[in-house]
């Protein structure tokens, strides 16, 4: 999930306009870049689960395969001591 900042409505003309539209746009960008630390955190720890599951894939990837090795392997010696017993 990617968050996403709130912008404050434009500031009122008057004679503190120019200080508190500075100040409004400071507090905006504090936020801005607030939200995008968390969304570059959020996003390091995705990255790290993903590095996780892909290991976890690739290990299930070399279990199957030896598994069907095995079995096919179990098969033909079974195959095999049937011939024999006839």
């Amino acid at each position: 999930k990617i968050l996403v900042p709130a912008m404050t409505a434009p500031p009122p003309n008057g004679p503190n306009g120019d200080a508190q539209a500075i100040g409004r746009l400071r507090a905006d960008l504090d936020g801005a870049m607030g939200v995008m630390r968390d969304n570059m955190r959020n996003m390091a720890e995705r990255d790290v689960q993903l590095q996780d599951l892909e290991g976890k894939s690739n290990t299930l990837h070399v279990a199957s395969g030896t598994f069907s090795q095995n079995a096919t392997r179990l098969r033909k010696e079974q195959e095999w001591q049937r011939c024999k017993t006839r």
